[in-house]
């Protein structure tokens, strides 16, 4: 297939895989949005080039398991749609995960039985930066350079944004090559996580003799979603003469058929809630909602009645 035609289409999967991502969202009330949106293009690229039939795939960062649970689906299998994974091989979910550092000791142990029980194929893992704070992770990397594993891939979600700060802010990492490297591992690095140009390359590179690999992709959290992207809360508040608007546009981006056409919003405050009615061009034509301000400072977003998630309101 000509290059240029596989990543239009690749970038036709990662767009739908986002889209549909965020209507299982809507539907099942509760995803982490931004760790799942960083990661499309690198699932899109592994499932649908790099992995081979006797590779399997771990996601360490299993709290953004809804784009891969997608994925699969639309492969034929069918494992449960859930917030953090469950062990299901038929279905293609390899082991639990959920805490963090939790996928990469897991994926070492089996790619030491490959190793010794001589089974063809690589175990690839993908974990959050967040997991490179982690004790286990770091056993682990040592476990696998003294044990030769170059039947293992590392794929590191580098977008430096966690749950309610920034990574430099909570424990930096610093030269997180350099690191890698110092305990013996094959290091590389994609500078842009949702470029198939780039990823596809450095992916399908072989492993050093004798050491496991691991590529560190930096990417933008929330990717997508402008209103998201490179932010550690989902939604925005902007003050406007003395009144209160929801910045929901760039929520909905995506959906949009032409990216120069504004979505249209309507917000309606009534007595400390208020309901939100959106309008676009594109798959979602329409989406109703409503706000629900708490004593804690937080706002309830409930989408069609059901999803529900909690957004901090800063002062405008």
């Amino acid at each position: 297939m000509d290059g240029s035609i596989l990543y239009n289409d690749l970038i036709l999967m990662a767009k739908k895989l986002r889209q549909d991502t965020f209507n299982a969202f809507v539907e099942h009330g509760e995803a982490h949005l931004g760790g799942s949106f960083s990661m499309i293009e690198m699932l899109i690229a592994l499932y649908e080039v790099v992995l081979k039939q006797d590779d399997k795939f771990i996601l360490s960062k299993a709290h953004a398991s809804f784009p891969l649970c997608l994925l699969l689906k639309g492969k034929g299998l069918e494992p449960k749609l859930t917030t953090h994974l469950e062990i299901d091989p038929e279905n293609g979910i390899h082991c639990t995960t959920g805490s963090l550092g939790h996928g990469l000791p897991i994926a070492v142990g089996m790619a030491m039985a490959r190793k010794r029980l001589k089974i063809p194929g690589k175990i690839y893992v993908m974990m959050s930066d967040g997991e490179c704070q982690e004790g286990t992770t770091w056993e682990s990397l040592l476990i696998g350079a003294k044990h030769r594993l170059d039947n293992l891939v590392v794929v590191v979600d580098y977008n430096k944004i966690q749950a309610l700060t920034t990574l430099d802010e909570g424990l930096p990492l610093d030269n997180l090559p350099a690191k890698f490297k110092a305990f013996n591992w094959d290091c590389a690095e994609v500078n842009n996580g949702h470029s198939f140009e780039e990823l596809l390359p450095v992916l399908q590179e072989s492993n050093a003799e004798g050491k496991p690999r691991v590529i560190i992709v930096h990417t933008t959290k929330g990717k997508g979603i402008k209103s998201f992207s490179m932010s550690t809360s989902a939604l925005a508040v902007y003050g406007s003469d003395g009144a209160q608007t929801h910045d929901f546009g760039g929520l909905f981006d995506m959906y949009n058929d032409d990216s120069d056409t504004p979505v249209s919003l309507e917000f309606v405050p009534d007595e400390g809630d208020a309901t939100f009615k959106f309008t676009g061009s594109g798959i979602i034509t329409s989406l109703e909602g409503s706000f629900t301000n708490e004593e804690d400072g937080t706002s309830s977003l409930t989408i069609e009645g059901g999803a529900m998630t909690k957004v901090a309101i800063p002062e405008s």
